[in-house]
C-alpha cells in the first residue's frame, strides 16, 4: 500500500513539474520577445523595416501627388530615412515605457512648402489654389503620421502590453517556484533511492522537450506564417520574422529539455543500477556463509 501511494504521489509531482516546465518555457519566450524592447528593435533592423516603411511612405505620398496635379519633384527629400528610423524608435520606446510620443512634422511641412514654392515660382496663385496646396500639405503630413503610427497602434498596444507583462513576470516566478518544489519532492520521496528518483526527474524534462518540438512542428506545418499579410509590406515582413523568431525559441527549449531529460534518465538509472548490483553482490557472500554454517552445524 505504501508503495502504491508513493507511485501516485510521484506521478502527480511529475505531471506538475512537466506543466511547470512547459509553462515556464512559453512565458519566458514571451518575456524575451514580445515583452522586450530590444528584441523588437532588433527585428526591425534585421528585416530592414525602416527602409521598407520609408519606401511605403514615399509611395503613399505619390498617390496624393497624382490627385493634386503638382509636379512629383515636390515630395523629393521631404522625409529622410533617418527621420523615419528615429520616429519609429521613439514610438517603440513609448509603447514599452508607457510614454505618449508625438511625431513632429514641422520639418516635413517646411520642406514640402519650400519645394512647392520652387515648383510654382513665377506663377500667380489664387486663394483657391493656395487653399488646395495647404490641403495637400496637410494630407502629406497626416499620411506620414498615419503610416508610422497605424502600424503599431501605440496607445491600444500599451494597455494590453502592460497587463501581459505583469502576467508574464508573475507567471515566470510562480512556475519556477512550483518546478523547484516539485523537483525536490520527487527526489525526496524515497531518499534511499536517490539516483532512481533522479531518473524519474528526467521524465518531465523529456516530456516537456517533446511537447515543445510537437508545438513547433504543428505551428510550422499548419500555420503559414510566411503568408501572413497585414497593413503593408513593411509591417508584414517584420511580423513574419517576429513570429518565426518566437517559434524558433520554442524549438530551442525543446532541444534543451530533451537533452536535460535524457541525461537525467540515463545517469540516474545507470548509477542506481550499479549501486543495486553492488549491494546485491555485497549481500550474496553473507547468504552463502549462513548456508554453509547451517550445513556444518547439521
Amino acid at each position: 500500500m505504501k508503495k502504491v501511494i508513493e507511485i501516485i504521489i510521484r506521478s502527480i509531482l511529475i505531471i506538475i513539474l512537466f506543466i511547470s516546465l512547459l509553462g515556464f518555457s512559453i512565458l519566458n519566450i514571451i518575456s524575451k520577445t514580445i515583452c522586450t524592447e530590444n528584441y523588437a528593435l532588433q527585428k526591425l533592423e534585421e528585416t530592414n523595416y525602416y527602409g521598407n516603411i520609408y519606401t511605403q511612405i514615399k509611395s503613399d505620398f505619390r498617390n496624393y501627388i497624382f490627385q493634386s496635379g503638382l509636379d512629383e519633384s515636390v515630395i523629393d527629400d521631404v522625409v529622410t530615412l533617418d527621420e523615419v528610423k528615429e520616429d519609429t524608435k521613439k514610438m517603440i520606446t513609448g509603447i514599452y515605457n508607457g510614454i505618449s510620443e508625438e511625431i513632429k512634422v514641422d520639418k516635413i511641412e517646411e520642406r514640402l512648402n519650400n519645394n512647392i514654392n520652387k515648383s510654382l515660382e513665377g506663377r500667380s496663385l489664387t486663394p483657391e489654389i493656395r487653399e488646395a496646396i495647404q490641403v495637400f500639405v496637410n494630407q502629406i503630413t497626416t499620411q506620414y503620421e498615419e503610416t508610422l503610427s497605424k502600424t503599431i497602434y501605440q496607445n491600444d498596444i500599451y494597455k494590453y502590453y502592460s497587463k501581459i507583462e505583469n502576467i508574464v513576470r508573475n507567471g515566470e516566478k510562480i512556475t519556477i517556484v512550483v518546478a523547484l518544489i516539485s523537483g525536490i519532492l520527487i527526489i525526496a520521496i524515497n531518499f534511499k533511492k536517490l539516483f532512481k528518483n533522479i531518473g524519474f526527474l528526467g521524465i518531465p524534462f523529456l516530456s516537456a522537450g517533446i511537447s515543445c518540438k510537437v508545438i513547433y512542428a504543428y505551428i510550422t506545418k499548419e500555420i503559414y506564417i510566411q503568408h501572413f499579410t497585414i497593413l503593408n509590406d513593411a509591417v508584414s515582413i517584420t511580423l513574419r520574422e517576429y513570429l518565426l523568431g518566437i517559434v524558433k525559441e520554442i524549438s530551442k527549449y525543446g532541444y534543451i529539455y530533451i537533452i536535460i531529460g535524457t541525461i537525467l534518465i540515463i545517469f540516474g538509472n545507470i548509477v542506481h543500477g550499479k549501486k543495486y548490483h553492488s549491494h546485491k553482490k555485497n549481500n550474496h557472500p553473507e547468504k552463502k556463509m549462513k548456508i554453509r554454517s547451517g550445513n556444518l552445524s547439521q
